[in-house]
């Protein structure tokens, strides 16, 4: 379902620089939301045709030492 035309390595710097746009966001935020929480969030934003067929989202791992 990938649009017609697209160039993959174009989709993939947006997709990237948005998502550290949210990490990074996140990482200033004086009161973060859980890891997990913001997994789902940056989940959800992906478009439907990079989603689809992905049984699971890579489990994250955060040392909040």
């Amino acid at each position: 379902n990938r649009p017609t035309g697209l160039d993959s390595r174009h989709a993939a710097a947006f997709l990237v620089g948005g998502i550290l746009g949210v990490l990074s966001e996140w990482l200033h935020d004086p009161l973060p939301l859980d890891p997990y929480q913001l997994a789902d969030q940056i989940a959800d934003l992906l478009p439907s045709w990079v989603a689809d067929g992905t049984e699971q989202i890579p489990s994250v791992h955060v040392d909040l030492r």
